[in-house]
């Protein structure tokens, strides 16, 4: 009972009353105590004084103390300046001539007028004692001791306590009955927002409070009202967004699969499902690796939980052989930067295989069927300018017919070379090869070119290389690859210039010349498939957009990279970093 905030308000303010009122009684019962005391302490003082000054006119003995007991209502007795008694108020009924030894009458015989509180040692009663000096002239020739009992001031504070009690009772009583409504008033809103709590939380958003007064309990009812209209307005956005995540997560054709930092299931779609052969209402709740039977895929689930880093892998199920599906991994990052889970996106690529193995069938096929006909074309056009008179315009014909088949024929050769990188027919041959050697043979080889050309073509090998593993022919192809690019740009009088140098950990090539350069917006398209920077200007020199595509790739077999740097108007730079491979 006491649990509640109602009867806790009560009892305070029970408690709160009882000790004010308990206080103020207790406070005026002794201040009526006090005052009656005084006043007959007063009466018995000013008495004493009276007999002091008859004591002048008469003897001390016991017809004085006779006579004084007439006067006062209150025991007389008269004392020598021994402190015998001499005279006594009650006498026959109590003896005299005993020294009286009480509290002041020492203090009396000296001079004094004092004082004092006893207890009847008979009856019980409270007593109340004032000792004076009895004078004759300036002599003090004894004392005169009054005794007057309080029973009848007990009585009458005892009457006044039970009236104080019956008043305190009663204003309990009804402190009880107001301080019970009082907090009823504070508990009973209090209350009605608990119901309408225990409803909003039902799902009932509509419930309101009826407000009553301006005080803080209406503030905080008013408040409520406000938080379960915005409660019931964001519920129902994110309602609907929720409804909007299901549509779209319903109708993907891709597969999603989330999982919390437990590798527990909290999301399937129906994509998902059907790739898996499962149901989501049997694995969410559930630990992944216990209900998807898909080792792999909960490898990569480990992964990213444990690294925080996203993973691309491709991978077949059982419930579809034949079927591939390329999967990324993502972590789900929680609101103080730690992993909260992780989500996996499955697309099936099947298609696009089946597709891509078909173009690079056509593309070999093709390349294979043009090449026998090129090859005729070529080897007519050669008889045929060999048998034709000079200086005739049918030798300027031939001539074309040439050049266009040579660059056919190139065009040929990148594109088989693509359809083997793609389908990852070509082979390496590695072997340890001295890097001057490679260096000095392709510039040999393309130095009769840059002479007819006007560019000077020169080579910057400042110390002794080490010696790599590599291809010899696919490293041939690269740099002739780069220098014939570097001189197809190259203007006359210009320089095309081979550096080489190693530091702790790679072999670096560079080719670098001073030709026209390329535009900054074109550098990070250089190495992609048939991009050109100026087309027309490419196919005029024979450019198939593929040469550097191609070179890239062969570098990264050879585990290594290639940047390119390039001012428009003032040249280019190539530069190639091959690692040791551990050859000494």
């Amino acid at each position: 009972m006491f649990r509640s905030i109602k009867w806790r308000l009560t009892l305070t303010y029970f408690i709160l009353i009882l000790l004010s009122l308990a206080i103020m009684g207790t406070f005026l019962l002794h201040a009526m105590e006090g005052y009656h005391i005084r006043e007959i302490e007063e009466n018995l003082m000013a008495h004493a004084r009276v007999f002091s000054h008859y004591a002048q006119l008469t003897f001390l003995g016991n017809d004085l103390a006779q006579q004084f007991g007439q006067d006062v209502d209150a025991r007389v007795q008269i004392l020598d300046d021994g402190g015998r008694v001499v005279g006594d108020s009650l006498w026959p009924d109590v003896a005299i001539g005993e020294v009286l030894d009480r509290p002041g009458v020492r203090e009396a015989l000296a001079g004094e007028m004092v004082s004092s509180r006893q207890r009847d040692e008979t009856g019980g009663e409270r007593l109340l004692c004032v000792a004076a000096p009895l004078r004759s002239g300036n002599e003090i020739i004894g004392a005169v001791y009054l005794t007057s009992s309080l029973a009848r001031v007990d009585r009458t504070l005892g009457v006044i306590r039970n009236f104080l009690i019956f008043g305190i009772s009663l204003a309990l009583g009804v402190s009880l009955l107001v301080g019970f409504y009082l907090a009823g008033t504070v508990t009973g809103p209090i209350g009605e927002i608990t119901r309408a709590a225990q409803e909003v939380a039902r799902g009932q958003y509509d419930w309101q409070i009826k407000l009553r007064g301006r005080d803080e309990v209406a503030q905080l009812a008013e408040t409520f009202n406000y938080l379960t209209g915005r409660l019931k307005e964001t519920i129902a956005a994110i309602s609907g967004e929720r409804k909007k995540l299901a549509a779209v997560l319903t109708s993907m054709g891709d597969g999603l699969v989330a999982v919390d930092d437990q590798g527990q299931v909290i999301l399937l779609n129906p994509a998902a499902e059907k790739m898996f052969g499962v149901q989501a209402e049997a694995v969410i709740g559930f630990p992944l690796w216990e209900r998807i039977n898909h080792p792999r895929l909960w490898q990569l689930f480990q992964e990213v939980l444990k690294g925080g880093e996203p993973l691309v892998d491709e991978l077949e199920t059982p419930q579809a052989p034949g079927a591939l599906y390329r999967v990324q991994v993502s972590p789900v990052w929680g609101d103080k930067g730690e992993i909260a889970g992780a989500v996996a996106v499955l697309r099936d690529i099947s298609d696009l295989r089946r597709l891509e193995q078909m173009r690079l069938q056509f593309l070999s096929n093709v390349s294979h069927e043009l090449r026998t006909p090129l090859t005729s074309i070529k080897g007519f056009a050669v008889t045929l300018a060999d048998e034709l008179p000079p200086g005739i315009p049918a030798q300027r014909y031939v001539e074309v017919i040439e050049k266009e088949t040579d660059r056919l024929a190139r065009l040929v050769d990148d594109l088989l070379t693509l359809s083997r990188m793609d389908a990852l027919e070509v082979t390496m041959e590695l072997v340890s090869l001295q890097p001057e050697k490679l260096i000095t043979g392709c510039v040999t080889q393309l130095l009769p070119r840059a002479q007819r050309a006007g560019i000077e073509l020169k080579t910057e090998i400042k110390q002794e290389l080490p010696r790599i593993l590599c291809d010899p022919d696919r490293m041939k192809q690269v740099l002739i690859n780069l220098l014939d690019n570097a001189l197809k740009f190259t203007p006359r009088g210009g320089t095309v210039t081979v550096q080489a140098w190693a530091d702790q950990e790679h072999l670096c090539l560079a080719v670098r010349d001073t030709g026209i350069g390329i535009p900054a917006q074109d550098l990070p398209h250089i190495f992609d498939r048939f991009y050109r920077v100026d087309k027309a200007r490419s196919r005029a020199l024979g450019g198939t957009g593929l040469g550097l595509s191609i070179v890239k790739w062969l570098v990264e077999q050879h585990a290594g990279i290639i940047t390119v740097a390039s001012t428009p108007g003032e040249g280019t730079e190539f530069v190639i970093r091959l690692p040791y491979r551990g050859i000494g």
